[in-house]
């Protein structure tokens, strides 16, 4: 977002990952570096890359949070060797989402449609569609889908 052209929030996106992973590459494998994370989080894929080159330094890394970083940014901080904070600055949650919904809740889903799926499977095995004597003596019907 941008208020008359100036970035008045930012978060870390795909542009930030290339520009931080060729830092990276461009610096001396066994030279130490620095990052300040000030962050609300941001993309997924954008924050993984970064820890992932962040992680495969060979040289020590140390993150400095001045106040916060949410989300992608404490992704990237725990890659890190050291993480250095003041006083009041906090690490947010981990928290990827799809979408407006945490990645979290659309896994339940699924989870659920599948246990779903497989309760009907259970009923009518051969797929018939009709009532079926189970080895129990009770009867089921196969549910349409």
């Amino acid at each position: 977002m941008s208020l008359l052209g100036f970035p008045v929030y930012r978060y870390i996106d795909i542009n930030d990952s290339e520009e931080v992973i060729r830092a990276i590459q461009l610096t001396d494998p066994k030279m130490p570096l620095d990052l300040v994370l000030h962050t609300p989080g941001g993309l997924v894929l954008a924050a993984t890359q970064i820890a992932r080159a962040v992680l495969k330094h060979k040289g020590k890394v140390t993150v400095f949070v001045p106040h916060y970083a949410m989300s992608g940014g404490t992704l990237i901080a725990l890659a890190a060797s050291e993480i250095v904070m003041s006083e009041h600055a906090v690490l947010g949650p981990v928290d990827p989402q799809l979408g407006q919904s945490p990645a979290a809740s659309i896994i339940k889903v699924v989870r659920e449609k599948a246990d779903r799926r497989n309760r009907r499977s259970d009923f009518d095995p051969g797929g018939s569609g009709r009532e079926s004597d189970r080895s129990d003596g009770r009867r089921s019907a196969r549910l349409a889908e």
